[in-house]
């Protein structure tokens, strides 16, 4: 929590002792600060927003080699119609994780090139 503080992530001040038992407890409190709560807000919505892209980006490259062994084993064997369904696969598949890892990159390099403030960095 220290270093949270130090980067000014959130907010530390003590309750007051209403008790001998008090004064000698640390009655720490922590908040997060403006930024750091609009950046977690920020974070959340865009997760939530994206998740369907993001299991598409995660899950993609494996689909994709599956298609490939697929399209090979299709070429192999002489089966032109499953050879133009599997390498359609992998196209339509490559298609969408190229967006979804794009869209996914572009979202947390956007703030380091606008000026994302240095604590920030630290986390």
């Amino acid at each position: 929590m220290r270093a949270l503080q130090d980067w000014k992530v959130v907010i530390r001040w003590q309750d007051k002792a209403k008790t001998e038992a008090d004064f000698i407890r640390t009655l720490d409190r922590y908040q997060l600060t403006i930024e750091a709560a609009d950046l977690h807000r920020w974070l959340r919505r865009k997760i939530d927003e994206d998740a369907v892209s993001t299991s598409a980006a995660a899950f993609a490259p494996a689909i994709i080699a599956e298609r490939l062994d697929d399209t090979i084993d299709a070429i192999v064997q002489r089966d032109l119609g499953q050879t133009a369904q599997a390498w359609a696969q992998v196209r339509t598949t490559l298609k969408a994780y190229q967006t979804s890892a794009t869209s996914y990159s572009h979202r947390f390099t956007t703030p380091a090139r606008s000026g994302c403030p240095h604590t920030l960095g630290a986390i």
